[in-house]
């Protein structure tokens, strides 16, 4: 069942939620992206949610690939167009050396190294 962090908001979360914790104070979890986040809790659905629910409740996906897809959507203005040009071109640069990862916008780093991960262990 796809699970989203509670980001900002230990109280929002779009309707039909499967299950549901929160708490107060926020506190650090490790996510399945590999890196530590203060979050004040999770809520899970049946179905992924759209990216646009994710934003306007502050939530953050935990799968590492929907997270991914989710940073390169926000890098692109939040348009779905723009987001896949964003994430194919800096996948592009970086495999042909153009860039690091380092050396791309902050944002989108942690993306680009599970995107780039996965491509090298499904290839």
């Amino acid at each position: 069942m796809p699970k989203y962090w509670l980001t900002l908001r230990p109280d929002a979360a779009p309707k039909g939620y499967t299950a549901f914790s929160s708490s107060l104070p926020a506190r650090n979890e490790q996510v399945s992206a590999g890196f530590t986040l203060s979050v004040f809790g999770w809520v899970q659905y049946s179905q992924p949610l759209t990216f646009e629910d994710c934003w306007k409740f502050d939530l953050l996906p935990d799968d590492p690939i929907e997270y991914a897809h989710f940073s390169f959507w926000l890098f692109g203005n939040r348009d779905a167009k723009d987001a896949a040009y964003y994430e194919k071109d800096y996948i592009e640069a970086v495999k042909n050396g153009v860039i690091t990862i380092a050396g791309a916008p902050e944002e989108i780093q942690v993306a680009l190294e599970i995107l780039l991960y996965k491509e090298e262990n499904n290839a």
